[in-house]
């Protein structure tokens, strides 16, 4: 598709046309590729709106240039694109040196296994003309759990009695989602709060960003369920509690010491 038959169905969108709007098959060069600019995947023309945000390891709002939020100028829909972006690093947890890597396969064969499952995010992959993997998401109208909660503005003694309950009933649809995932040899790889999004058109909770892939020298899984523990423990103190802030804090220092390991049931929680 030339870029005059892509200029007339942006104008058919009623989007006007950048005169520095440029037309891209090779995504390689992601840098590139900006607002108003068309994306040709697969056949399909993407407008890209702007790229996304990093929100965590303390680089909120830092542009992600390899993720571009689009719309699918077949249908109108809203889209999420992410293109090839490789990276490595090391992050210890407890004792333990952990090697993170993004893998864009592999969050494409996650994507597969978890077609009509809603407790994940839902797309497809496809290759560009150099053979790249882009994944094409579905955009999550919603916020991630932690913007959620923080605009809850009780306080925590009330959140913990009346608000807590139906959190914990609802979120573990979506950690029973994550051990299906696991029962089938795959790891989410970067569980953080902020990847569990509210869907409120579905009403539910549901994971986002697959990318990361890691090796845990003692078990496969252990990045995710140390993950999934921060997770539970920030719903419910409703905010992050490092175990530095209980160790020092005169006011906290005594709950270590009565920590205990409960298991609880579904039935429970309800």
């Amino acid at each position: 598709m030339d870029r005059e038959a892509i200029v007339q169905i942006v104008e058919g969108t009623g989007r006007k046309v950048s005169k520095k709007m440029q037309v891209f098959e090779d995504t390689s060069n992601f840098s590139r590729i900006d607002s108003n600019d068309v994306m040709m995947l697969a056949g399909s023309p993407y407008l890209v709106l702007r790229n996304e945000i990093e929100r965590g390891f303390g680089m909120d709002d830092d542009p992600k240039f390899w993720v571009k939020r689009v719309v699918d100028l077949s249908d109108g829909s809203k889209k999420i694109v992410k293109l090839v972006f490789y990276e490595r690093f090391e992050q210890k947890i407890g004792d333990v040196s952990v090697e993170f890597f993004r893998s864009p396969i592999k969050e494409a064969k996650v994507l597969d296994a978890v077609v009509g499952n809603r407790f994940f995010m839902q797309g497809k992959s496809v290759n560009d003309v150099k053979e790249n993997n882009v994944r094409i998401i579905d955009y999550i109208y919603g916020s991630p759990l932690n913007a959620y909660l923080a605009k809850l503005t009780v306080g925590h003694k009330e959140y913990f009695e009346n608000e807590l309950p139906k959190f914990l009933t609802d979120l573990l649809d979506c950690i029973e989602a994550l051990g299906s995932l696991h029962n089938n040899g795959f790891v989410h790889g970067d569980v953080r709060w902020d990847h569990i999004f509210w869907d409120r058109d579905h009403l539910d909770f549901r994971w986002i960003d697959f990318d990361y892939n890691y090796q845990f020298p003692h078990n496969p899984y252990g990045a995710d369920l140390f993950g999934l523990g921060k997770i539970i423990t920030s719903v419910i103190g409703k905010r992050v509690y490092l175990y530095y802030d209980l160790k020092t804090n005169p006011q906290f220092s005594h709950v270590l010491d009565d920590l205990k390991w409960t298991p609880t049931s579904r039935q429970y929680l309800k």
